[in-house]
């Protein structure tokens, strides 16, 4: 039932919500990697050279994380947060009458 994307007879097909052939060809070159190198090396390689830049480091992933909260586009409360978060979007139909 896959198309190919281009329409061509290529091995490049559309695999609905995500591509299972790049996901394991991901997971096979990590799991390599992990395998073949010293991790906790290159953890000692990259960890910050001074107390500036891991004060850096820090502000910079704080401000991330503070941005990946709530940033769902979906969540009306972002968009009008006096509806709250997870409100229902309000309609053009008539609104029920109150009884």
């Amino acid at each position: 039932m896959s198309e190919p994307i281009d329409g061509s007879s290529g091995s490049s097909e559309v695999q609905g919500e995500g591509d299972y052939d790049a996901a394991r060809r991901y997971r096979d070159k990590l799991t390599d990697f992990v395998k073949r190198s010293d991790v906790e090396e290159l953890a000692r390689t990259a960890a910050p050279l001074s107390a500036r830049e891991a004060r850096e480091d820090a502000l910079a992933d704080e401000r991330a994380r503070g941005r990946s909260k709530g940033d769902d586009a979906a969540d009306v409360g972002i968009m009008y947060p006096h509806k709250g978060s997870n409100a229902q979007v309000e309609t053009d139909s008539e609104p029920e009458p109150k009884k």
